[in-house]
C-alpha cells in the first residue's frame, strides 16, 4: 500500500498510521513501532506528506517522546527530502 509507486492514492492514510502508532506501542514489542513506521510513512517525500506530519506534531504537542524520536528517526529522509526541492 505504501509503495513509492502508489504514494498518490495513499497519502490520504498516513493521518490514520500516525494516529494508531501509540496503540501500536502497546504490542509490547520495542521494535515493532519503528519497523511500521519505516514501513509506511518512512517511504514517502512528498510534500503532502510532510505537511500531514507536521501537522500532526503540531496538533501533538504533548507525544510520547520515546514514539517521537522514533517517529523523527524514520520521517527524517522525508524532512531531507523537502529541502532538496526547494
Amino acid at each position: 500500500m505504501h509503495h513509492p509507486l502508489r504514494q498518490n492514492s495513499s497519502t490520504k492514510h498516513l493521518k490514520s498510521i500516525l494516529e494508531k502508532l501509540e496503540e501500536v506501542q502497546l504490542t509490547g514489542d520495542i521494535f515493532f513501532p519503528k519497523g511500521w513506521l519505516a514501513s509506511s510513512i518512512g517511504n514517502y517525500s512528498s510534500k503532502e506528506a510532510n505537511d500531514i506530519l507536521n501537522n500532526f506534531l503540531k496538533d501533538n504537542p504533548n507525544y510520547n517522546p520515546i514514539l517521537l524520536k522514533k517517529l523523527h528517526q524514520t520521517t527524517n529522509n522525508l524532512a531531507r527530502a523537502q529541502n532538496i526541492k526547494n
